[in-house]
C-alpha cells in the first residue's frame, strides 16, 4: 500500500512540476523525462534521462515555453509558449526542431495533452469565454479545433475515441 501511495505522490509531483515521462528509451524523445525550467533565464523545454544524465535544452525562445507533453509514440512534444505574444499550444519534433503553432488563437490556450492515438492534442482554452476543453487534430494545423466538450474533462476513451470515461 505504501508503494502505491509513493507512486501516486511521484506522478502528482511530476504533473505539478511540469514533467512528462516517456516509458523506455528509443521512443524518439532524447531522454525519458520532458520538463520546463527557468534555469537559463526563462522557461524552456528540456529532456533528460531518469538518472539526471543527458540533460538537453530543446527550445530557445525569448518567450516562455512550458507544460511539455510527449506524444504517445515519443516522436513529438506539445507545449505551451507565448513566443508570439499569446499563450498558444505548439508542437515540435522530439529533438526540439520545427516548432509550429497548433492552436493559433488570440486567447489563452494551455495544458496540452495528446490523444491516446497521437492524432491530435487536447488543451484548455478560454476562447469561448470560460476555460473549456478543445481538441485540435494534427492534420488541420491551425484549422478550427473540436470543442468545447461542455465540461472540464476531455471525453476520450483510452483508445482515443470520443466517449464518456466515467
Amino acid at each position: 500500500m505504501r508503494g502505491n501511495r509513493l507512486h501516486v505522490a511521484v506522478v502528482a509531483l511530476a504533473i505539478v512540476a511540469g514533467l512528462d515521462t516517456v516509458a523506455g528509451q528509443g521512443r524518439g524523445v532524447p531522454g525519458d523525462i520532458a520538463f520546463f525550467s527557468a534555469r537559463d533565464g526563462n522557461n524552456e523545454i528540456y529532456v533528460m534521462n531518469p538518472d539526471g544524465t543527458g540533460l538537453t535544452r530543446l527550445t530557445h525562445s525569448p518567450g516562455l515555453d512550458d507544460y511539455p507533453a510527449c506524444s504517445p509514440d515519443g516522436s513529438r512534444i506539445a507545449f505551451v509558449s507565448n513566443r508570439d505574444g499569446q499563450y498558444e499550444v505548439y508542437v515540435c519534433s522530439a529533438d526540439g526542431t520545427g516548432p509550429w503553432n497548433l492552436s493559433r488563437h488570440p486567447l489563452r490556450d494551455t495544458y496540452p495533452t495528446w490523444r491516446p492515438d497521437g492524432s491530435g492534442v487536447t488543451f484548455v482554452s478560454n476562447r469561448g469565454g470560460s476555460s473549456e476543453i478543445y481538441t485540435q487534430p494534427l492534420d488541420l494545423e491551425g484549422g478550427s479545433p473540436a470543442g468545447p466538450s461542455g465540461d472540464d474533462e476531455a471525453d476520450l476513451t483510452k483508445d482515443g475515441r470520443e466517449g464518456d470515461q466515467r
